[in-house]
């Protein structure tokens, strides 16, 4: 019997594996970010032709604070967008970060909603009573609605 053979992906996996790099969060490099912030608002400024003169001290801020999750990729979208708002400083009405925690809050909260719906869904097909304790967590009881209705009467 021959050894198994690892698919491509699998295979360049272990063969990276070897000396893994961890690379620290954007988050937690909170130092890097307003140098990064001005090399990206220097490259996308010469691309779109527009003179940046800077950012605002209160749209520093609100890069510090940001927690990005999406890391230099993130911020490289948010101040690509920047730019092309902005005129001449950059300020924080340009970033639209709070427009970005609420996309993401909502993107979380669409996801349990979906989640929350299917198992209702799928315990209503199989006939299950479903109750919602107060940590808003779902219970499934696998016993039919009306054998419970029978029972109390």
């Amino acid at each position: 019997m021959g050894s198994p053979t690892l698919k491509p992906e699998a295979a360049l996996y272990y063969r990276l594996n070897v000396f893994p790099i961890a690379l620290p969060t954007l988050a937690d490099r909170r130092e890097a970010i307003l140098p990064l912030a001005e090399l990206f608002a220097s490259k996308f400024a010469g691309s779109f032709g527009k003179k940046i003169t800077g950012f605002t001290d209160a749209a520093k801020s609100a890069l510090l604070a940001y927690e990005w999750p999406g890391n230099i990729r993130e911020l490289k979208n948010v101040i690509e967008r920047a730019i092309i708002l902005s005129g001449g400083e950059i300020g924080v009405h340009h970033l639209k970060l709070e427009q970005l925690r609420w996309s993401c809050l909502g993107s979380v909260f669409l996801g349990i909603l979906l989640g929350v719906e299917s198992t209702i869904f799928a315990a209503w097909e199989t006939g299950a009573r479903i109750r919602f304790d107060s940590n808003v967590n779902l219970a499934v009881n696998r016993s039919s609605p009306t054998s419970r209705m029978t029972s109390r009467s």
